[in-house]
């Protein structure tokens, strides 16, 4: 099983996938075990462009 299919029940869903990308990155970065990566690690595991999760979470 990949990193996307456990992050994500429903990856056709762009709707979904924005909301739930964005939320996982955000408390990742509040937590400070996590924080270090946490856009690249996210990005990489729901199939994101690390550069599309930052600007979601600029305007989260």
């Amino acid at each position: 099983m990949s990193g996307r299919t456990a992050l994500l029940p429903n990856p056709k869903d762009p709707t979904e996938l924005h909301a739930r990308t964005t939320r996982l990155a955000v408390e990742a970065r509040r937590d400070p075990a996590m924080r270090n990566g946490a856009i690249a690690r996210i990005a990489e595991q729901t199939g994101v462009h690390k550069e599309a999760l930052q600007t979601w979470v600029k305007r989260a």
